[in-house]
């Protein structure tokens, strides 16, 4: 599930609260901000199902790494989208907030990636 803001059209990702938070009470929706404008609209009327367009659910892959004798955990969420435009509007939409985590978007022109430090183009 997502909504779009009318005024840029930016798409937000719903996670599992927000979800259960909309279907008791969708009023809690009613005034919300734009992440990209500030401006506030009805969230609630513009909810819809799937993923933000322009992205389509690839797969999932945690890949575990050893460095320097300690381990760690890598996560990597990967997905696909048609263009480089659309990679980065849906890496937009997205928040990364912990250590070791990647959102990789694949796209005929190369891979896009998200992390903590934000948004950046995957080298060859």
């Amino acid at each position: 599930m997502y909504y779009d803001c009318p005024n840029c059209g930016h798409c937000q990702r719903m996670g599992n609260l927000a979800k259960a938070v909309y279907k008791t009470s969708p009023f809690e929706f009613k005034d919300r901000e734009c992440a990209r404008r500030g401006k506030t609209f009805n969230a609630a009327a513009r909810v819809k199902l799937g993923p933000c367009p322009g992205a389509e659910s690839r797969s999932h892959e945690t890949k575990e790494h050893g460095m320097n004798g300690s381990s760690q955990i890598d996560t990597f969420e990967e997905w696909t989208t048609p263009s480089t435009q659309a990679a980065k509007e849906y890496l937009n939409t997205r928040s990364i907030s912990r250590a070791q985590y990647y959102l990789v978007v694949e796209t005929p022109e190369g891979n896009w990636g998200k992390d903590m430090a934000g948004v950046y183009k995957e080298q060859r």
